[in-house]
């Protein structure tokens, strides 16, 4: 039986990922500007303090951010858009599977602004990965480290407003990955949360 768990108040599916990251410096995506590049972001450094990290995955064209992954498997799975998103300090900012910087437009960028207006004006809750199918459906993903993430109520709190504002569109998907400690069983949540630190 395939593993789920509660994201707003329905069980949606975990995907596990069998990915290994690294800690590494954060790049500041969240500063990028449309038509730039994730090699354009300026990288975590502060002397003074220790410099805010996330974990990435080692890949050909080297350590990217697993969202990145999950954006390129829904275009794989036959979706017209997808994007992963970086949203820190109530700032979000919109990236391409190819790692540019976009402004969301048309349909979808319609549906987020519904969802975010209703949330306040605030991109609260913002999954990591979003997609947009042919047949209408958009799937959105959120990433978390194995055995150590979980969802925060921001999380849930946007899911049901999306599920409210388009019953029946919109796919929760949970993708799991990295080192694993132990299995997650059916129904069972995901552990405390980790992953970027600006400590």
């Amino acid at each position: 039986m395939a593993a789920t768990i509660l994201w707003g108040d329905q069980e949606v599916p975990v995907l596990e990922r069998g990915w290994q990251g690294e800690t590494k410096p954060y790049h500041y995506v969240n500063r990028l500007k449309p038509g730039q590049k994730w090699s354009d972001a300026v990288i975590s450094s502060n002397p003074q303090n220790r410099p805010a990290t996330e974990r990435y995955i080692q890949q050909p064209e080297g350590f990217i951010p697993p969202a990145v992954l999950a954006a390129r498997e829904l275009l794989a799975e036959g979706a017209s858009l997808a994007v992963w998103t970086d949203c820190w300090s109530h700032h979000a900012v919109f990236m391409s599977a190819d790692r540019v910087c976009i402004q969301p437009e048309g349909e979808l960028w319609d549906v987020l602004q519904k969802i975010k207006a209703a949330l306040g004006n605030r991109w609260s809750g913002l999954p990591d990965a979003i997609a947009l199918f042919h047949d209408g459906r958009i799937v959105m993903r959120d990433m978390k480290v194995a055995g150590r993430d979980k969802l925060q109520e921001t999380q849930h709190a946007f899911a049901r407003i999306a599920r409210k504002l388009f019953p029946g569109r919109i796919e929760f998907g949970v993708v799991e990955w990295g080192q694993r400690r132990r299995r997650i069983r059916p129904n069972q949540s995901l552990q405390p949360t980790a992953g970027r630190s600006d400590e």
